[in-house]
Formats: C-alpha cells, structure tokens, sequence
C-alpha cells in the first residue's frame, strides 16, 4: 500500500492544470475556484460580474496560484467562445470546464412566471451550459481530450411542497440528459463529461430561508439524513474527483451531493 501512496496522489493531482470556472463570483463556485486555485490549478473565474471574479483570482494569486478573472454571459454562445479563447491565450491550454453558473426562477408559482422568468432560468442553466461545453470542447479535442463537470440539483428529481421551482426543475433535469448526451459523443474524443447535483448548500441567494429558527430551516434539517447543510468542504472533493484522473474511466454520471436527501 506504501508504494501505492504516491501513484494514488498522482491521480487526484490537478496542479499545472487549467480548469474554468463559470459563476465564479459567489456562493459554490467561488468555493470550487479558490479550493481548485488552492491544490495548484491555473483557474479562470468567470462570471458576469466581473468585480466578484477579481476578488476570487486575488485570493488565488495572493496564495501562491495563478488565476484570470474573465466577464463572460454564458446565455450568449460568443460569449463563450470568447471565454474559452481567452482562457488559451493566457494558459495556452483548457484541460477542465466546471459548468456552475445557474439560474433559478426566484421561487415563483407557475402562474407568476412570465416570459422573462423562464427565459432566465432556461437559458443560464440549459443554453448556458451547452454552448460553454461546446466552445470548451473544440479546444479539448484538438488537444487529446479534457474534462466537463456540469452542475444540476436536487431539485432534478425532487418536488418539496410550498417551494414552486417547477422551471428550475425542469432546467436542472435537462442539464442531468445533456450530461448522457454530450458524455456519449464526446467519448471518442476522449472528453469526460459528468454532472454534480447539490442538495441544501447555503449560499448568498437562500440563506434568508436557510437561517436557523426559521421554518423552513427546520422542515430542511428534518429532509436531510445527515442533518445539516452542505459547505465549501463538502463540495470541492467531489469537484476535484471529476476533474482529475482518478475519474478518467467515469463519464455520463450524476454525483448527487446531498446528505442523503435524495434517498428518501
């Protein structure tokens, strides 16, 4: 097992590498660009808020990483073409594309959601997705393969009663059928393509329904078996497990990374 150590370090190993981040800016994409930045990844932290990107690729630099902060708007597929150029220009290579930017639909009933709305929450999750996948994998296959990590949610597969996200829903469980999808035409090229689906993680955008004491709090803690919320910690493992190596035989799967919500 000794001699086995270094090998099974070596497959988990993403330094050198260079691996976009989009919705950089904030909440669990920021964890996954500073942890990722952390273990000696080159990142590029994207996002439409530029501001937020370049708080995020200081505090890379600032620990010794190297990082780019890149204004992009994934609902424009130039966008992403020029995000991913970008990206080459400075790295001179995209080895790994983590698909995190979303939408929701601001938890409105389905006769509240207009036009506008859907649009919103289809295009950032769905349309978004697609074409900075698409952009990414040109680069990818040219260069011998690479890897995509999309981002859904628990709420694929999951209805709670008293919070609507019907649109939302269904946007994430596209993303889940896109991830089959591209994972089986890409294989060839040697790309990867899996999905991760967050249960309860707090962030900037929930946390007024996610305090303690509130009752959507209690009714959260009762729903997930091990009985908290997830952190930056919680989701940054399996993160880099589908980005490197280690996950070079998996393609076309959903890592639901919830506390065990999704069992019950």
């Amino acid at each position: 097992m000794e001699a086995q150590r270094p090998m099974l370090q070596q497959l988990y190993d993403v330094s050198g590498r260079t691996i976009v981040v989009t919705g950089a800016g904030r909440g669990i994409g920021r964890w996954i660009a500073e942890g990722l930045g952390s273990v000696g990844a080159n990142v590029v932290a994207a996002s439409r808020t530029i501001e937020e990107c370049e708080v995020v690729a200081e505090v890379i630099r600032s620990g010794g990483g190297q990082a780019q902060a890149v204004e992009a708007d994934i609902c424009r597929p130039d966008e992403c073409d020029r995000l991913i150029a970008e990206t080459v220009d400075r790295f001179g290579a995209i080895d790994v594309l983590i698909n995190n930017a979303g939408a929701t639909s601001r938890r409105l009933a389905a006769f509240d959601i207009d036009e506008t709305d859907y649009h919103r929450t289809v295009d950032t999750n769905v349309k978004g997705t697609f074409f900075a996948s698409k952009a990414a994998a040109r680069v990818m296959a040219e260069r011998g393969g690479g890897k995509i990590v999309n981002f859904a949610s628990t709420a694929a597969s999951l209805v709670r009663m008293g919070v609507p996200n019907t649109v939302y829903a269904a946007a994430k469980a596209g993303v889940i059928q896109m991830t089959r999808g591209l994972a089986a035409e890409w294989a060839p090229l040697n790309i990867n393509v899996n999905c991760i689906a967050p249960g309860r993680f707090v962030v900037e955008r929930n946390r007024k329904f996610t305090s303690p004491g509130t009752p959507e709090y209690e009714a959260v803690m009762r729903s997930i078996p091990m009985g908290r919320t997830g952190g930056g910690d919680d989701i940054i493992g399996p993160v880099l497990f589908l980005s490197s190596d280690a996950a070079r035989y998996v393609t076309g799967q959903t890592l639901f990374v919830d506390g065990g919500r999704t069992v019950l």
